[in-house]
C-alpha cells in the first residue's frame, strides 16, 4: 500500500465495511471489484490484486501473503464498530486465499 497511511488504512477499511452493511449494492461491489469499491471511499489508486474482500459464508481457507489484504465483510447482524489494533495487524500483514497457483500455498 505504497503510500498509505495504517490511519488513512484503517478509516478506509472501516468505511467500506460500514456501507457493506448498510448498502446491498455497495456490498456487491466490495465482494465483486473491491478497488471499485474503495475509490468510492478513498480515490487515492491501490495496486491491482492488493485486497479483496470475502463475504461472511465465504468458506475458503486463508493463507499469509506480503501482497495482499483479505478481508472478511461483517453480515448485517454483526457490530461493525472500529477495527480492532488485532484485526488490523492481521491485515496489514496480508491474507491470501489458498490458490492452487500460489506458491506459499498450504498442502
Amino acid at each position: 500500500m505504497t503510500g498509505w497511511s495504517m490511519g488513512e488504512v484503517r478509516r478506509t477499511l472501516e468505511e467500506v465495511r460500514r456501507r457493506s452493511v448498510l448498502d446491498c449494492e455497495f456490498r456487491e461491489l466490495t465482494l465483486r471489484l473491491p478497488l471499485a469499491a474503495i475509490a468510492r471511499v478513498n480515490p487515492r489508486p491501490l495496486p491491482k490484486d492488493s485486497v479483496r474482500f470475502i463475504g461472511t459464508d465465504d468458506k475458503a481457507e486463508e493463507i499469509y501473503s506480503p501482497n495482499l489484504i483479505v478481508m472478511r465483510l461483517p453480515s448485517k447482524e454483526e457490530d461493525i464498530g472500529e477495527i480492532s489494533d488485532e484485526e488490523l495487524k492481521s491485515v496489514a500483514g496480508g491474507v491470501a486465499m489458498n490458490r492452487p497457483d500460489d506458491p506459499l500455498r498450504r498442502r
